[in-house]
């Protein structure tokens, strides 16, 4: 008997079992479940689907840490939308330039702040070495990137977890909790970054976080905070 999701061949126990295993199942029933959820509307206007698994959503950020892969990943090797249109619409009109003065990204939607990447300047810059320092605008020849694209580092566990801010050698990362998804009203979901904490404290990396607003009041102040925590 083939596998319904992946076309692996296995022993077929009971007549109505179509998957190799319960991963397979569920992952099969998600699929099928998100695509009855856009019947009759339209594909990039509605939702979009992943390439990969065929995964239907209005969205697939969320969606792709599944396959291990960030949308720049994604649009890369497949060279489709990773959000339809009317998401777009919605999103920009929430969290783009002006309209969004935690985030401020001059009209561009992107994954980390301004303001996050001035403290990760201001630290970098009174740090010895660079060498196995990451964050968003810090490329790989450890040079300032202001194109947008997001260098943060990979960490793998049971899911894709981007820090704002590592020393890789020390296993030390600073989180940048801006404004917009961590003030009083903020967007983020905090079970999803309780889950994320743990399981990157469970890997032995300690964790330091800075607020948005103590940075403005202080800026001088939390980057010595920052240093301190790195270096010693």
């Amino acid at each position: 008997m083939k596998c319904n999701q992946c076309d692996k061949q296995f022993n077929q126990k009971r007549k109505n079992n179509f998957w190799c295993s319960i991963p397979c199942r569920d992952i099969w029933n998600n699929i099928k479940k998100s695509k009855e959820k856009y019947i009759g509307m339209n594909e990039r206007v509605d939702y979009v689907i992943c390439a990969i698994c065929g995964f239907h959503a209005a969205a697939l950020s969320g969606h792709l840490i599944s396959h291990n892969m960030t949308t720049d990943e994604y649009r890369t090797n497949y060279n489709k939308p990773t959000a339809c249109e009317i998401y777009k619409e919605k999103m920009s009109s929430l969290v783009c330039g002006e309209k969004n003065p935690g985030y401020n990204h001059n009209g561009k939607l992107s994954p980390f702040s301004k303001i996050s990447q001035k403290l990760f300047w201001e630290i970098s810059e009174k740090l010895p070495s660079l060498e196995n320092i990451y964050f968003a605008e810090l490329d790989d020849n450890k040079e300032k990137d202001i194109t947008g694209k997001n260098h943060e580092y990979r960490i793998v566990f049971e899911k894709l977890i981007l820090p704002d801010f590592l020393d890789n050698s020390q296993k030390k990362i600073i989180e940048f909790d801006g404004v917009y998804w961590h003030g009083v009203t903020g967007r983020g979901n905090k079970t999803r970054e309780e889950i994320r904490e743990n399981i990157l404290e469970k890997g032995g990396y300690k964790i330091l976080h800075i607020n948005e607003n103590d940075y403005k009041k202080q800026p001088e102040e939390i980057v010595e905070k920052c240093l301190n925590f790195l270096t010693k």
